[in-house]
């Protein structure tokens, strides 16, 4: 597993990666959540933004279908192991 994903323990719970458990740990998601949401949708997000503050992540950016939004959504919910707030503002249009 690279250091941008969460590690699995041999009883299958999920670990975070040592670069998440440091100082600016804020910035460092919305670097590997940015990175995990443009593989997922393979560029088809224009404009993204992503940020981090107080527990909550912020997806801003447009798209062309829903399903892109979603595959979004789910790379941010993979990455945040559900302790985080998420504000999907991508826009479709």
């Amino acid at each position: 597993m690279t250091a941008t994903r969460n590690r699995m323990t041999a009883t299958g719970n999920r670990t975070e990666t040592p670069r998440a458990r440091q100082g600016g740990a804020e910035e460092d998601l919305a670097v590997l959540i940015r990175a995990q949401v443009e593989r997922r949708a393979g560029g088809r997000i224009r404009d993204l933004d992503v940020a981090c503050s107080g527990g909550r992540v912020t997806l801003r950016g447009w798209s062309r279908t829903q399903y892109v939004k979603q595959l979004a959504h789910q790379a941010v919910l993979e990455l945040a192991c559900g302790r985080t707030e998420l504000a999907n503002r991508i826009e479709v249009v």
